[in-house]
């Protein structure tokens, strides 16, 4: 019997179930975006663990099917070709291509070497210089630079869209000098130093340690934050001279290959930093600035076979594994006192990365190393670190080594060799998951106190501890940050034609206009102005009443300058009293003629103390005071003689009663 409706359809004809279609659907959002969406190049500073950040974010957007080319010095391409090859698909592979300049790799070891040995500011110093002359280099080279022309012409292929360029390497003028827009991609610098001065961030020396200074991250005293206030400033001066300075490395390119850059720095469409804020000190942004995280560690893989039977065979305090990065070589005494620490702590294992270079430079005392020591050129650092045996990390504090030492939460020594790389293992030290000793305790052959470290790292639970929460604060992402700093690169160039718009105001004003001074100034004068306004009304109401107030100063001074007899007599005739200067009535026992002669003498006495009054009151000053006073003191002087002269009068004086008192009448 028919079904109502009409015949039954056909099994194949049937619409497939939406659950059948998800998995289907998954895979293509998984799956590589449409082939060569944008074309990008990369200009990582020539070391290789700057390529190695670059070339992790470069195969992801070619795994996404955007068009790579990655400029690469021939020293190091082979070197490129493996890591890409070995940490991401083969598809990614296909949409690479490579742009290689020629470089010195021999000289530019020796010159990390010379800066190893210097001053950590003297050593940052050097680095730079080293690395204005290598982007000088590059720029000059005639072969490298028109082939990059040639791609960003070559309209078959799409040109070139954006420049992920590296600021460590002055990478804001290769950009420059093709004329694209580009996206500072920073690998790991001071980013207290850098963002404020090239990125519009605001600065913060009340609580933000200055390069080099090592200062706390958790509080500083008044005392401290005066000297890193000033050493912010000076570090802020010595790299705005580097950049602006017409006598100093980067305008002399300028001039040289006719770049368009001046101050200020506003060219990149985005500042993207390989961190986050569990590896360093919070502080303010700017819009610009975007943290996408570390882009390397990785869940750790199984060791080889022979290194994993050696790890896992450690004593007690396990392997400590000893590595002080890519970039610099660890001063050859440092390296002999960690030969000698070794030593004093058997029950541990050390496992040390050690180029080719450094470790002939030990000789033969390598070869007499104690037998808890294991040499490699080359390890699996973010395995080693994600293993259980490995109980704590020296370093020298550089970006990457301190993000996968957080990223499996292990403790850290940290030995910085150049200012700059001090920065986030003070922030570690802080946090309790680290250990700080400066480069001249192992120069200086101090294997004891280096020994202590290791053996406190390894042993104390507190540090295990604090780096498990920086672990767990590095986990929480949701996806890897790889793939958010792809996302914020295709932003970029998504939005190519639009310029720097992210920069603040800021970076095009004055410095004095951003902190307001002008601005302060200005409010002084406008309240400066009724206060003195309100002061004029008041000084004039006093002289109307005849209260000056300038007048009374002077008056306390010619008072002072009397003697007190004078000011008494003085005081006396204001107030209509009598007074020594004063005539009085004479009794008998004195002649006429004397009398006569003692009035003369009491109305000049008076005479010049009514002089002295009047000076006092109308506050005369200089020579008349002085005058009316000597001649107040002379008069009084050859008063008494003449009092003398007159034998009896006195007893005169007093059987008759006071000179000044009326005689009573019987």
């Amino acid at each position: 019997m028919a079904r109502r409706g009409g015949a039954a359809r056909p099994a194949a004809a049937r619409s497939p179930p939406a659950a059948a279609l998800l998995p289907l659907l998954l895979l293509l959002a998984a799956g590589p975006r449409p082939a060569a969406a944008y074309r990008v190049l990369f200009y990582p500073l020539g070391e290789r663990t700057h390529m190695l950040v670059h070339l992790e974010v470069a195969g992801e957007l070619a795994a996404r099917g955007h068009a790579v080319h990655f400029l690469a010095p021939d020293c190091h391409r082979a070197f490129a070709e493996a890591t890409l090859a070995a940490r991401h698909p083969p598809e990614a592979a296909a949409r690479f291509s490579y742009v290689p300049y020629p470089l010195d790799c021999e000289w530019v070891e020796n010159d990390k070497k010379r800066a190893a040995v210097a001053g950590e500011l003297h050593g940052i110093w050097m680095i730079l210089e080293a690395l204005a002359n290598r982007t000088d280099a590059l720029l000059s080279d005639g072969g490298t630079m028109a082939a990059l022309r040639a791609l960003r012409d070559d309209g078959a292929a799409g040109g070139i869209d954006l420049v992920v360029a590296d600021p460590i390497a002055f990478g804001a003028l290769l950009p420059a000098a093709l004329g694209l827009p580009f996206v500072d991609f920073d690998v790991g610098t001071a980013g207290s130093l850098y963002e404020p001065l090239f990125y519009g961030a605001a600065s913060a020396p009340a609580y933000i340690p200055a390069v080099g200074t090592f200062f706390p991250t958790n509080g500083m005293g008044m005392l401290r934050r005066a000297a890193n206030l000033a050493a912010t400033a000076g570090a802020r001066a010595m790299l705005s001279a580097i950049y602006y300075h017409p006598s100093l490395w980067v305008q002399r390119m300028v001039v040289k290959h006719k770049l368009p850059i001046r101050r200020p720095y506003i060219g990149p469409l985005l500042h993207l930093v390989n961190s986050n804020f569990a590896l360093e000190p919070p502080r303010p942004v700017a819009p610009i600035t975007k943290y996408a995280g570390p882009v390397l560690p990785r869940p750790a893989a199984p060791l080889p076979a022979g290194l994993e039977d050696w790890v896992s065979g450690a004593g007690p305090l396990g392997t400590v594994l000893i590595s002080f990065g890519g970039t610099l070589a660890a001063p050859a005494a440092a390296s002999r006192a960690v030969l000698r620490a070794a030593a004093l702590v058997p029950e541990a294992r050390f496992l040390w990365k050690l180029s080719a270079p450094e470790a002939a430079a030990l000789g033969p005392e390598l070869a007499a190393a104690p037998g808890n020591l294991r040499v490699a050129e080359w390890l699996p650092q973010n395995d080693l670190l994600g293993h259980l045996r490995v109980t704590a990390f020296v370093t020298q504090g550089g970006f990457l080594s301190m993000s996968e030492a957080a990223y499996h939460g292990k403790p850290i020594i940290g030995v910085p060799l150049i200012a700059g790389q001090g920065e986030l293992i003070r922030f570690a030290v802080d946090q309790g998951r680290g250990i700080l000793l400066r480069k001249g305790v192992l120069t200086r052959g101090d294997a004891a106190r280096f020994a202590s470290a290791v053996r406190a790292a390894a042993s104390d639970p507190s540090y295990a501890a604090a780096a498990a929460l920086a672990r767990e604060r590095l986990r929480a992402a949701r996806a890897p940050y790889r793939k958010e700093a792809a996302d914020w690169i295709e932003y970029a160039a998504a939005l190519r034609n639009h310029g720097s718009f992210l920069h603040t105001q800021g970076q095009v004003m004055r410095w004095w206009e951003v902190a307001c001074l002008d601005v302060a100034a200005a409010t002084l004068l406008l309240l400066a102005l009724p206060v003195w306004w309100v002061y004029g009304i008041w000084a004039a109401g006093r002289a109307a009443a005849g209260e000056d107030p300038e007048a009374e100063d002077d008056l306390v001074q010619v008072t002072l300058s009397f003697p007190p007899a004078a000011q008494l007599a003085a005081k006396q005739m204001q107030l209509g009293l009598p007074h020594a200067g004063a005539p009085a009535p004479r009794q008998g026992g004195v002649t006429a003629a004397a009398a006569e002669e003692e009035g003369e003498k009491e109305a000049e006495a008076a005479a010049v103390a009514a002089a002295a009054a009047a000076a006092v009151a109308a506050g005369e000053a200089g020579k008349e005071r002085a005058e009316v006073a000597a001649q107040l003191q002379a008069r009084l002087r050859a008063r008494r003689p003449l009092e003398e002269q007159r034998p009896g009068a006195d007893e005169a004086v007093h059987a008759q009663g006071s000179p000044r008192t009326p005689k009573k009448l019987s």
